[in-house]
C-alpha cells in the first residue's frame, strides 16, 4: 500500500482532509515528450476535479540542469540520491538514449520499500534487457519486442499494453500513456471523479491494459480494407523466411493481380516492393538497436545475403547497414562528450 502525506485546509468551509500522493518522473536527454506530457497534464486535471486525493510530481535525473526531449523540449531536473526522498511511485520514461546506470539504484531502492516503479517504452526495453528478469510477465512497445524476441529468451514477454509483476510494471508507453496513468491512479478516486477526468481529458474509452498493442499497419482496420490488412499482417508476420507474393495472394483469399492492384490503389507500390520495406525496417530495427552481426540481421530480416540487404538499405536509406551502425556510434559519441561537459 503507497504510504501518503495528509493536510487539512480549513480557510473555506468544514475541514478538509487532502491526500499526497507523489510521482516522480525519471528523464534523461532525448526523453518521449509525449510520455512526460501525458503524465503530467492527467495529473494536473485530476487535481482540477476537487478529489480529496492531491497529485504531486517532480522531474529528476541523475544529474541536475536541463534535461533535452528527443523534439525540443527541455525540462529542469533535479539530481537525487538513489535512498533520499522516494516518492509514492516511480516513472521512468522512455526515450531514445536511455542508461540502465543512471536510474537502476533509484529502482532497487523503491522496491527494497516495496514502492511501486513504472517502466515506459524504450525504458521497459531496457529494463527487460538489463535485468534478469526473463521469467517475469513484462511488456514494451510492439516493435522492440520484436527486437527482444531476436536477441534472447524471454518466455514470458507479451505485446500487452501493460504487464505487473513484482512491483514493476512495464508498458508500451507512447499514445497510451494517458490510459496508463488513468489507471494507476484510479484506485485513489471514485467512479464518479475517474469519469469526469475521463472526459476532461477527452477520453472517450479506456482501453483495457490487457488488450493487445495494434502491431503495426495490418492491425489498423479502420485505415485500410480488410484484404490489405490480412496482407500486411502476412507480411509482418512472416518476415523470415519472406512468402512470395503468390502466398500472401492465397493467404488473404485473391489473385495475385488483385492484389496488386490494391497495393497500387492504396499505397502506390506493388507488394513485393512494400514487403521489402517492412523487411528493410526490421533490419534498420536490429542495425541500429543491437550488435547483432550483419549477417544474423540479414536472415532475421528475411534477405539470403548481406550483398542483398545492403542493396535493401541503401534504396531505403542512402547508406549500406554499416555506414549507418558508424554514424550512430559518432552521433552516441558526441552526445556523451556534449552531457559531460554540461555536468
Amino acid at each position: 500500500m503507497v504510504n501518503t502525506s495528509t493536510k487539512i485546509n480549513t480557510q473555506f468551509g468544514p475541514p478538509v482532509v487532502f491526500t499526497d500522493l507523489s510521482f516522480e518522473l525519471f528523464l534523461q536527454d532525448g526523453f518521449s515528450e509525449l510520455e512526460v506530457s501525458s503524465v503530467v497534464t492527467t495529473l494536473e486535471f485530476a487535481n482540477r476535479i476537487g478529489s480529496s486525493i492531491q497529485f504531486e510530481w517532480k522531474f529528476v535525473s541523475d544529474r541536475s540542469g536541463l534535461i533535452h526531449g528527443r523534439s525540443g523540449m527541455s525540462v529542469r531536473a533535479k539530481a537525487c540520491v538513489f535512498d533520499q526522498n522516494l516518492p509514492d511511485q516511480l516513472i521512468v520514461v522512455g526515450g531514445d538514449k536511455v542508461n540502465t546506470e543512471a536510474w537502476s539504484p533509484r529502482v532497487r531502492e523503491m522496491q527494497r520499500t516495496k514502492k511501486p516503479v513504472a517502466f515506459f517504452s524504450d525504458a521497459a526495453t531496457a529494463y527487460i534487457r538489463s535485468s534478469s528478469a526473463s521469467e517475469q510477465r513484462l511488456t514494451t512497445h510492439w516493435q522492440d519486442v520484436k527486437l527482444l524476441c531476436e536477441l534472447g529468451y524471454y518466455p514470458e514477454l507479451t505485446t500487452k499494453y501493460v504487464e505487473q509483476s513484482r512491483g514493476i510494471l512495464t508498458s508500451a508507453g507512447g499514445n497510451y500513456t494517458t490510459e496508463l496513468t488513468l489507471g494507476m491512479i484510479a484506485a485513489y478516486l471514485s467512479a464518479k471523479e475517474l469519469a469526469n477526468l475521463s472526459a476532461l481529458l477527452i477520453v472517450k474509452t479506456v482501453r483495457d491494459g490487457r488488450g493487445e498493442q495494434p502491431k503495426g499497419p495490418g492491425y489498423l482496420t479502420n485505415a485500410f480494407s480488410p484484404s490489405i490488412c490480412r496482407a500486411i499482417r502476412c507480411m509482418e508476420e512472416n518476415i523470415s523466411p519472406p512468402f512470395s507474393v503468390l502466398e500472401i495472394a492465397e493467404v488473404v483469399g485473391m489473385s495475385v493481380r488483385q492484389l496488386e492492384r490494391q497495393f497500387a490503389e492504396a499505397f502506390n507500390t506493388s507488394p513485393g516492393r512494400f514487403y521489402r520495406r517492412v523487411r528493410v525496417e526490421r533490419a534498420h530495427l536490429l542495425v541500429t538497436e543491437s550488435e547483432m552481426k550483419l549477417i544474423d540481421v540479414a536472415v532475421a530480416a528475411g534477405f539470403s545475403s548481406i550483398s542483398s540487404l545492403t542493396s535493401a538499405f541503401v534504396a531505403e536509406y542512402g547508406m549500406p547497414p554499416k555506414k549507418l551502425r558508424g554514424v550512430q556510434a559518432i552521433s552516441l559519441d558526441l552526445s556523451a562528450e556534449k552531457t559531460i561537459e554540461q555536468q
